[in-house]
């Protein structure tokens, strides 16, 4: 059974060990990253189109992306070109901007 990403990050019973609170702290930076990474694009998205009163089926009509491409990016399981990306950014009227930057590295 899938936990919510609040249990995911809850890491106060790390954090109450001073030997392990850096560790903890650390932890809790690359979860939340990888929680973005996978899953902030959809939350946008689906976000965006709730606040519009949009159907995922009403969105796919107006952008040509299928329903089931919208569907899976919005679970964080798909993986859109910028093209798409673009589509379904025009339609829900947000911006997209595109950043490219040298990978930070773990000390």
């Amino acid at each position: 059974m899938a936990r919510p990403y609040s249990e995911v990050v809850d890491l106060s019973h790390l954090m109450a060990d001073p030997d392990l609170k850096k560790f903890a702290e650390g932890l809790r930076s690359q979860v939340q990253a990888e929680y973005q990474e996978t899953f902030g694009l959809g939350e946008i998205v689906a976000k965006r189109r709730t606040e519009l009163n949009l159907s995922q089926i009403q969105l796919a009509k107006s952008t040509g992306v299928s329903q089931a491409d919208i569907s899976r990016i919005e679970c964080g399981k798909g993986n859109p070109t910028l093209d798409t990306l673009r589509k379904i950014f025009v339609a829900l009227q947000l911006q997209m901007t595109l950043e490219a930057r040298p990978l930070s590295r773990c000390a």
